[in-house]
């Protein structure tokens, strides 16, 4: 071997060494979290009598009240009680300080914890798992997708889960209530959360509520059309098509890839339709379209991520363009057609297992490429199977009738 070959390979050791001393920290400091600190936390903080109007919200996805949580707090606040959202922990200072303010971020957490009537989440929060509620306490997740569809938490590893793995570093394991969007649903949240059917719930997702609303439903499209800059110009009585994919890549490194080709949906749909594209909440990069697409159909698609939330565009849009997203769901409560634009399905199924097959499960066709995809908005004007549409809202969307809200409400915090 010769001496640059044997340079490499010590380097490469060495490279190997400290990741994996990297990795044995982390895995002592979440050891140390788990099984000293939170819990802790929470016996200093739980030692005095639950506060029976105090309500927490916490969220380690986003450090503002979320959609999914925002109808509860709203309903409860509104009510006279004290309800108060943790958002996620975010520190931008110097490395020697992380710990401190990681230290003040929990301590703040289980304070309001300890003597809450109700915890209400929205995603993973690995705090909350590290010992049950106490008598009289809910702990109720309000998970941020419909979760029917893409397999995920523990579901894509059941096959090697031993209760050492989930001892290991618990999750999901101390609700005491799991509202889901319909009976349907039980089974996925079940294996993904490695549960009982008997916490999970199809008291309906409280944010499908505000399909329901009427004032809200006939003013959404006036006010996607007045929120995108050129819109209101340009659209000239022309039916809206709402291409809104979910992100590729893992949800810390998310990726939005531009595959339509603009140019040709343009000239093949563009007298009667315009384009609006809408990206995952996870993909940051909210700019408008590129010059060179601008330039060749500036007055067909626009860019409106940073313009209206989810909800506006889907009640504004005559047609929906998506892929694996879980807008589906909402979307099927309108109605409305809707296409599948999966140009890299078979990739995507090997880098996400499905709970069901793809093709069968969604209600509407399944395209390609943009050529098909032309062809499929044409043909939904006269020959779409709403049949299909109607009986995937039944089944998928049953709990989701405009009263979500207020069951979850009536059964996590009046008791039933």
């Amino acid at each position: 071997m010769g001496s640059d070959s044997l340079r490499e390979r010590r380097k490469a050791e060495k490279e190997i060494m400290r990741a994996q001393k990297r990795l044995r920290k982390i895995e002592q400091h979440e050891s140390y979290l788990y099984t000293f600190l939170w819990p802790a936390l929470y016996k200093r903080y739980s030692i005095l009598p639950i506060i029976e109007n105090q309500i927490l919200f916490a969220s380690s996805s986003s450090s503002a009240l979320t959609p999914d949580l925002r109808p509860v707090f709203n309903y409860l606040n509104n009510k006279g009680y004290s309800c108060k959202f943790i958002g996620k922990f975010e520190y931008n200072g110097p490395n020697v300080g992380s710990k401190i303010a990681e230290f003040i971020y929990y301590r703040h957490f289980f304070k309001h914890y300890g003597r809450c009537k109700c915890l209400y989440l929205d995603d993973t929060f690995l705090p909350a798992y590290s010992q049950r509620a106490r008598d009289g306490q809910q702990l109720v997740q309000l998970w941020h997708t419909f979760g029917i569809l893409k397999k995920w938490g523990y579901a894509p590893h059941e096959s090697e889960l031993s209760s050492n793995i989930i001892d290991k570093r618990p999750m999901h394991n101390t609700y005491t209530a799991v509202s889901v969007a319909s009976d349907a649903a039980k089974p996925s949240f079940s294996s993904a959360f490695s549960c009982g059917e008997e916490i999970l719930h199809a008291w309906g997702v409280p944010k499908t509520d505000k399909y329901f609303n009427k004032a809200f439903f006939k003013g959404a499209r006036d006010e996607l059309i007045k929120c995108v800059p050129n819109l209101m110009s340009r659209i000239d009585g022309r039916k809206i098509l709402l291409y809104a994919p979910t992100y590729r890549g893992s949800q810390k490194s998310p990726v939005f890839h531009r595959t339509l080709d603009y140019a040709l949906l343009k000239r093949l749909l563009g007298d009667d339709y315009v384009l609006l594209q809408k990206r995952h909440p996870y993909i940051e990069d909210t700019s408008l379209l590129p010059d060179h697409i601008k330039s060749i159909a500036g007055d067909f698609a626009f860019e409106i991520s940073a313009y209206t939330p989810i909800e506006t565009a889907l009640c504004g849009a005559d047609m929906l363009i998506t892929d694996y997203s879980s807008v589906m769901f909402e979307y099927s409560l309108l109605e409305r057609p809707q296409i599948f634009y999966a140009y890299d399905l078979h990739r995507y199924k090997k880098e996400r297992e499905f709970f069901v097959s793809y093709e069968r499960f969604v209600p509407g066709a399944v395209v390609f490429d943009s050529l098909m995809l032309a062809d499929a908005v044409k043909c939904a004007e006269t020959d779409f199977n709403y049949e299909k549409l109607r009986h995937f809202r039944r089944k998928y969307m049953g709990g989701c009738d405009g009263r979500a809200t207020g069951r979850v409400i009536n059964f996590t915090v009046n008791g039933g």
